[in-house]
């Protein structure tokens, strides 16, 4: 086959299929969702009742341990947010190593869609929903919690790390943060302590499949042309959002009353919406835009350390006015989860992207940060 690899091939009868309704991918993958369905108990039973009653048992005696570890417990958890992760990986892309961090950015991206979608198949419930006896002491959470997100990053983003730099205590480091990480999961009341192993298992295999599969898929990549790479990537990205789709339709939805009521009544919120699909959305966005900037070609990071404080400086800033400003846009014209939301909350994550990838590393060379 000529001009395009069979890869590229793949996804464009894919597409062409999909718009038919006829896909054997789509129908495999609706066979998937639905059969993952049928191992979902009644929703006022989502764990096992002994498993919940163990799983508040240990939250209980981790919480009875005494509010001077809140904070160091916040601490740990604010170090697997979204919002940190972004500004991490965006870090290393700047000033330390461009191929590294798209490497971190397409783990990230892909173990936040692998994790979310599987919060929205098992609709597990937080424990603070369930027993009121479980404080809340961190930020609190209207996703389905299982499995851990934080948890499941934590292995991905530290795994890859401790992979690349090949050094012991950068070893010993990514353990501990990955330990402590979903520990404070635990201690802080928003995930049973089967939600952060879980995480941690799927976090493994997820981690092991990447290793395994990355050198095959950009052996293939590298040999399509810039613009089928781009839109080899844009037909992955729509591909999740399709796959979100028949989750909605073949699992069905419910959420029982006392779990609203008590989420409710411990942390108020005007919209209590476990089915969110916003991260789903904001992980196939990030993933289009930070690989779609990165195809085109950088320079490695050069400088003397102020010139690469200097870049940090200028994309903080320029992450900053994309995250807050448009996130401010969207709640102004669109305050529920519509499609318009949705819509909006895509092409900010992939405006975000698109930045980091590209668009700044080429300021900081027009600002002469970069040699």
């Amino acid at each position: 086959m000529t001009g395009e690899s069979k890869t590229f091939a793949l996804l464009k009868s894919l597409i062409h299929d999909l718009a038919q309704g006829e896909s054997k991918t789509f129908a495999l993958l609706k066979s998937l969702i639905h059969d993952l369905a049928q191992y979902s108990l009644p929703k006022d039973e989502a764990m096992p009742q002994y498993m919940l009653d163990w799983g508040i048992m240990v939250i209980l005696t981790m919480q009875a341990w005494g509010d001077w570890l809140t904070i160091p417990m916040n601490f740990f958890t604010t170090l697997g947010n979204l919002e940190t992760n972004l500004l991490f990986i965006a870090t290393l892309y700047w000033c330390y190593d461009r191929r590294l961090g798209v490497r971190l950015a397409v783990a990230f991206t892909v173990s936040s869609v692998v994790f979310n979608s599987c919060k929205l198949i098992f609709q597990a419930p937080r424990p603070y929903w369930v027993d009121t006896r479980v404080r809340l002491l961190g930020r609190p959470e209207i996703s389905f919690g299982l499995p851990s997100g934080h948890a499941q990053n934590a292995v991905i983003i530290w795994g890859t790390l401790a992979t690349y730099g090949q050094k012991l205590w950068l070893w010993v480091v990514a353990i501990s943060l990955m330990f402590f990480i979903g520990l404070s999961r635990i201690y802080l009341g928003v995930h049973y302590p089967t939600d952060v192993l879980v995480g941690w298992v799927i976090g493994l295999i997820t981690f092991g499949l990447l290793a395994r599969l990355e050198h095959p898929i950009m052996e293939q990549f590298n040999r399509l042309g810039r613009l089928q790479q781009l839109g080899a990537l844009w037909a992955i990205s729509l591909l999740i959002i399709i796959s979100t789709e028949l989750i909605i339709i073949l699992i069905p939805w419910s959420v029982p009353f006392q779990w609203t009521k008590n989420a409710q009544a411990i942390a108020p919120q005007p919209l209590f919406n476990p089915f969110t699909l916003t991260n789903l959305i904001m992980g196939a966005g990030l993933f289009f835009g930070f690989t779609g900037g990165a195809i085109w070609p950088q320079n490695e990071p050069t400088g003397h350390w102020s010139q690469r404080l200097g870049s940090l400086l200028i994309g903080v800033i320029g992450l900053l006015l994309l995250w807050l400003g448009l996130g401010f846009i969207i709640r102004y014209f669109a305050e529920t989860e519509t499609i318009l939301k949705l819509s909006l909350e895509y092409s900010r994550a992939v405006s975000i992207g698109v930045w980091i990838s590209a668009i700044a590393p080429r300021l900081f060379q027009r600002l002469g940060l970069e040699n």
